[in-house]
This record gives structure tokens, sequence and C-alpha cells, in this order.
């Protein structure tokens, strides 16, 4: 018999740019009617109730935040503070040793469901970063729910017979030769490299075992896979958020939203992790200091911080915060250093970029946004001034990035809905199992 209720909707998510870039799914579920659940860590309370949803608490080694990363292993060496030893560090310590204690806070958020509603479905919603969901398709004891959806808010890191392995950030090739170079690099990456932690095997998982895996990009921003499995779904990029809710503006904001000389304006942002300005912020901002008719705004990432004044030139304006739906309207460029999320919202606003950014998954941001035409890759977190003057200025000269990346935006205005694409899984997965069959 149908249950009379919308199901319950537990979602997890890993921490930092994980949680929040899937809060707002809770929100617009939240405001649909689903009974969201949401499984965080103890700090991050405030955040999760604040979308409409019910916070649930993490437990043990489980209830961590970003912040406290400098606990959770042995400390980094040197040679771990980057490249694929820091890779596996982050892997083993930040990943996958939490992943019991995650799958324990969804026995323990599933015993309370049962306690409350008895046959009521569950449906898991889960940032694919957090690796204890994948428990519930895996066979682990106790309950289990209707159905597993994930939510991809990072490249597609899976292997496939087009593409070299997740990392480098090397182009696609489905040529004979280029298939013949990707499964050789995938081999040896899983015998040699990855051998110890199977961080390949991890992030294949995390695609393949739920019943739908919902990529928040457009399917420009992926490479094409001959071979992908059937479960992905491309949901678009969350839409803009309102503008004009922005309390703190600069005394200097009328430089950019009036403009009244017609400057071009560069918007650069080093992101909120990697946060030395030297290596993004101050080359962009030399590469056009002597230009009358650019203006440069920099946003350095971290509320309440600064640069020293005599390090920004006369047509440059400095932000330790700004919002992006605010000043990307007005960017002709954006020079970033490869984070997922900004990178989305430059897209949605119709923005090309410049990347420098080696760190995390940004390789494979910058290879994508290289490969789909909308922007320039220049291979290093720490550019010249002159490398950025010559990538910026060879988006000014060729209108092509542009034209690019504006018809994706149009596309993912007119015919992507990224909340419903979500709400619609939920609802196939509970008619699904109300009819007995596997989700």
């Amino acid at each position: 018999m149908d249950h009379p209720k919308k199901p319950f909707v537990l979602m997890t998510a890993f921490v930092g740019s994980h949680l929040t870039a899937v809060l707002p799914i809770a929100q617009n579920l939240a405001s649909q009617g689903y009974d969201v659940y949401f499984l965080a860590a103890t700090a991050r309370r405030n955040v999760v109730e604040a979308t409409g949803a019910k916070f649930v608490p993490l437990l043990g080694a489980a209830d961590f935040t970003e912040e406290d990363f400098g606990s959770l292993g042995p400390g980094k060496t040197e040679s771990q503070k980057s490249g694929p030893e820091g890779l596996i560090y982050d892997m083993i310590h930040y990943f996958l040793n939490p992943i019991p204690a995650q799958y324990e806070s969804i026995q323990n958020a599933l015993r309370d469901f049962e306690a409350k509603d008895a046959g009521r479905p569950v449906v898991m919603l889960n940032e694919a970063a957090f690796g204890g969901a994948m428990c519930v398709k895996l066979g682990a004891p106790g309950l289990h729910p209707a159905g597993l959806i994930s939510i991809g808010i990072v490249p597609l890191p899976i292997t496939s017979v087009d593409t070299a392995p997740f990392g480098p950030g090397l182009p696609p090739d489905s040529t004979p030769a280029g298939r013949e170079r990707n499964i050789a690099m995938s081999k040896q990456i899983l015998e040699t490299l990855f051998k110890e932690p199977q961080v390949a095997f991890q992030n294949a998982l995390t695609i393949r075992l739920p019943d739908r895996f919902v990529q928040m990009c457009h399917p420009a921003l992926e490479y094409p896979r001959s071979d992908a499995p059937s479960n992905i779904v491309f949901a678009g990029s969350f839409p803009p958020s309102e503008s004009g809710n922005w309390a703190n503006r600069p005394e200097w904001w009328n430089d950019v939203a009036i403009n009244s000389e017609k400057k071009r304006i560069v918007f650069v942002c080093q992101g909120t992790y990697q946060t030395n300005y030297k290596d993004l912020i101050l080359p962009t901002m030399e590469a056009f200091r002597d230009d009358p008719n650019v203006l440069v705004v920099a946003a350095l990432g971290v509320r309440d911080s600064s640069i020293p004044s005599e390090t920004v030139p006369a047509n440059c304006r400095v932000v330790d915060y700004i919002p992006f739906e605010e000043i990307l309207p007005y960017a002709t460029v954006f020079v970033t250093n490869g984070g997922y999320g900004g990178v989305q919202k430059a897209i949605s606003a119709g923005v090309p970029m410049v990347i420098g950014g080696v760190t995390e998954d940004k390789p494979e941001v910058a290879g994508r946004v290289e490969w789909a035409g909308i922007g320039m890759n220049l291979r290093t977190a720490t550019p010249t001034k002159e490398a950025v003057f010559e990538a910026v200025n060879e988006i000014w000269s060729n209108p092509k990035y542009t034209q690019k990346v504006q018809e994706i935006a149009a596309d993912l205005k007119n015919s992507y809905r990224p909340f419903a694409t979500v709400a619609k899984a939920i609802d196939e997965i509970v008619a699904g199992h109300k009819d007995g069959n596997a989700s």
C-alpha cells in the first residue's frame, strides 16, 4: 500500500565546500514538503538547520570538519603536502578511515526513522565524497534505505577507455592509440600508486553503486565516455542566487556596477582553501598594472583578510569576500584557481575563465574548461604576470570562448532544472520501492 506521506530523505555530505554545495538541495526539498534530515558534524548544526532540514549529528570519528584535518592523521610530511602522496594521505585519513563511523551514524538515523514511522520509505541523498553511504549498497549489515542517490559536485572521477585516469588533467582520447594509453595508465595506477588505499576503486564505487548519480553540471563540462554507467544523470548547475542581498558592499562598488569609463573588468579569486594571494591575485594585478582600460577586482576568499596596500595598483579593487552572483555579471573574464563551485557559477553567468590550480581536483577542472572551449588552462598554481596577461588577452581577442560559455549558460537556463531532477530521482526510487522492484 502507498504510504500517505512523502519519504524520509536522509542527506549526507563530506565537509567544507562538499557540504555547502548541497545545502541548497536540502533547502529546496524541505520547501517542497519533503521530510529532510541531514547528517552532519556537530559544529555545522546551525547551517544545516538554516535550510529547514532537521539536523542529525554524526557520531564518533565521523564528527569532524575541515578545521580538524590536522588531528585526523599523523601529520603530513613535506612530500605529502601536494602531489600523489598528498592525495593518498588525504584519501586514507579524511575519506576512508571515517567510513565505519559514518555508516554507524547512518544506521542510527535509520533506526530512528523506523521507530518514528515503520514502513515509511527512506531515500538517502549522499554527496559523493561521503563514503559511508556506499556501505548500504555493498551488503553491510543493518537497515537499508529504499534507495541511494549520490550527488556529484566535483568532476566525474571515473575510469574509462576514453579518458586518462583521474588526477593529472589529461584530455580525453578515444582513438585506438588513445584508448591503449588510457587502459595502460589506469592499470599502472591501480597496481602502483593507489595499490594500498585503492583510491581509484573507491572513486569508481561512488559513481557506479548508487541507484542514481546526479552530476551537478552541464554535460558539456564532462568528457564523453562510451562506457559511462547508465545511472548518471546530468542535472545542470544550481541556478544563481538572487543578487542584491549583499549587505557590505565596498565604497568603490560603483566603479564596477556603473563603470562609467567602460573598463574591462577582470575578476580574480584565489579560492577559500589555497589562499596565498601571491599565487594568483598578485600576478593578475601586476599583469594589468599600467592598463587604464582594465579594472581588476580581487576577492581574497577569507573573511576580514587584507593584503598590503602598497601591493595594490590604482586600477585594482581588493575585498575580503564578494558573492560571485554580484561580481560575475560585470566581469569579462574570471581568473580562478579552479574550484568546481566557482567554475560552475562562472559558466552559469556566461563568463570565460583563466585557471591556475594544481591541487586536489583542480587539474581536472582546468582540463575540462580547456576541453570545453570556455577558458585557458595555465597548468600552474603560480603563474607569472606575463602568463596571466597572455591568457586573458587570448580570451579578449578571440570571441569563441565567450560565445561558447554563453551558449552553455543559455542551455542551462532553458533546459535544466537541477532541483526538479533530484526530486524526480527521489520519487522514482519510492515508486519502484512500492512496486517491489529494485531501484
